[in-house]
């Protein structure tokens, strides 16, 4: 059961990265659209560096328990649901012709 649920978490969460770019740049002003872009890539490399090694970390502390993951993986999502629902900006600005 966790495991579908997990399942549709991830989707869930691959729709909402789809549109984290163009959310960070349009919270922007357009002087600086080019670090932001920069700081969003950095953090999101690093996730993917620090993912791995978690997960590793996670499974040694439980005795090579690799079902350990299915079981810490929700409290990382809700955990970045929490920090989501800090974003109170984020919408497309408005372009006048």
């Amino acid at each position: 059961m966790i495991s579908l649920l997990l399942m549709g978490s991830g989707i869930a969460w691959a729709l909402i990265n789809i549109n984290s770019l163009p959310m960070v740049v349009d919270m922007v002003e357009d002087a600086r659209i080019g670090t932001f872009t920069g700081l969003y890539y950095l953090f999101s490399t690093m996730a993917a560096i620090a993912g791995p090694n978690i997960n590793g970390w996670i499974i040694q502390l439980s005795n090579k328990n690799y079902n350990s993951v299915m079981l810490v993986a929700p409290l990382f999502m809700i955990g970045a649901l929490i920090l989501m629902w800090g974003v109170r900006r984020g919408e497309a600005k408005i372009v006048t012709a």
